[in-house]
């Protein structure tokens, strides 16, 4: 399929960028907001689109190592109640989009998950001890940039110093 004609309905998100490489399979990725659940939910339904408008039957899914093997709760009698359930965890921000899409998808796949599983806990680790000196390193942060604002004072022109402060105040969303 030319990735170029692939197109994303507008209330589910946009595409971003398109790469079209040389092989006969294409390939989606879907930006992920971790435990967002309007996020979540959007995920879900941008799987089940790819799925239904282009036949996708193979999803990858990070934050796994296996694949998944939603029969258990695709077999529960009453799918409105496993909904409203769902639900919860989605508000909750316990559910992924992916994980939804599983277990709600009418079209039928694999959802395979692909994180390397040391390499992930290796990762987690890492953020955790860094998030151990967040206070630590941000002080220093704040007193490195205390210094380059004296600096810029001492040697930038009015004119640039106005630009500099417009130029923090739109990357801090001012």
């Amino acid at each position: 399929r030319d990735v170029q004609s692939i197109q994303l309905a507008p209330d589910l998100g946009e595409i971003e960028e398109v790469f079209q490489g040389n092989a006969a399979k294409t390939v989606v990725i879907v930006q992920d907001a971790h435990a967002i659940p309007d996020a979540q939910r959007r995920i879900e339904r941008i799987i089940e689109y790819f799925q239904k408008s282009y036949g996708v039957d193979f999803v990858g899914l990070e934050g796994a190592d296996a694949k998944l093997d939603p029969q258990i709760f695709r077999s529960f009698p009453d799918g409105k109640l496993l909904r409203q359930v769902f639900e919860e965890y989605f508000d909750r921000g316990e559910l992924t989009g992916g994980t939804a899409a599983a277990v709600f998808s009418d079209h039928p796949a694999v959802f395979q998950g692909i994180e390397d599983w040391a390499l992930y806990e290796q990762g987690l680790r890492l953020y955790l001890a860094a998030m151990k000196q967040e206070s630590e390193l941000e002080a220093k942060r704040s007193e490195w940039k205390a210094d380059l604002d004296q600096r810029k004072k001492k040697t930038y022109s009015a004119k640039l110093l106005e630009i500099d402060r417009a130029l923090q105040a739109f990357h801090a969303n001012e």
